[in-house]
């Protein structure tokens, strides 16, 4: 019986691998990050998600497309330079997918933040076949905090705190939120 091939290769393998230890770790936190402090900062979006939980997924999506975090490793295939920086083949680069995400030939008005936006194909997760985890990932579990606003939710940042970036290899996030918190006072 011949041999077949196994969905993934060793790389491609890895690559998911990585991506879900990623996952675990430092984007979850990183996202919910992103996630209060635009909701503290941006009362009218946080009110028109509080009444209309059918923008939950669609918000979801563009708080990925808008606080893109991530930066993916390559290798080169070819000697290059870039800017007076001499790129070896097979050296390891870090990309950032940010910018891609906020190219206005990808995104009508790609600067602006739309709760609604679509259609909406960010790169968040990476443009190739590891990123369909990170898809299902965020599906399954960075949508509560945008359908979790009815029971309490971030008013404001603390006038005493400063947001400071920590900008590390993969995942940029803010070194802390300092919030002030009002409970809901409907049902």
């Amino acid at each position: 019986m011949p041999r077949r091939r196994p969905p993934f290769n060793d790389q491609e393998l890895g690559g998911i691998l990585y991506l879900l230890f990623l996952a675990g770790l430092d984007t979850v936190a990183s996202m919910l990050g992103w996630t209060f402090m635009h909701l503290a900062q941006h009362t009218d979006d946080r009110k028109r998600i509080t009444a209309d939980p059918t923008l939950s997924a669609s918000t979801v999506e563009e708080l990925l497309r808008y606080y893109s975090i991530v930066s993916i490793t390559r290798h080169t295939t070819a000697d290059v330079e870039m800017k007076g920086c001499p790129i070896k083949k097979g050296d390891r680069v870090i990309v950032p997918l940010a910018p891609a995400d906020r190219d206005p030939k990808a995104f009508p008005d790609a600067m602006d933040f739309q709760l609604d936006r679509a259609p909406n194909r960010h790169i968040a997760f990476g443009p190739d076949r590891t990123a369909a985890w990170g898809r299902t990932w965020r599906a399954s579990s960075f949508g509560w905090p945008s359908r979790s606003g009815t029971a309490s939710s971030p008013t404001t940042p603390s006038p005493r705190s400063r947001l400071g970036l920590r900008v590390g290899m993969f995942v940029t996030s803010l070194q802390s939120v300092p919030l002030e918190w009002t409970p809901s006072t409907g049902g």
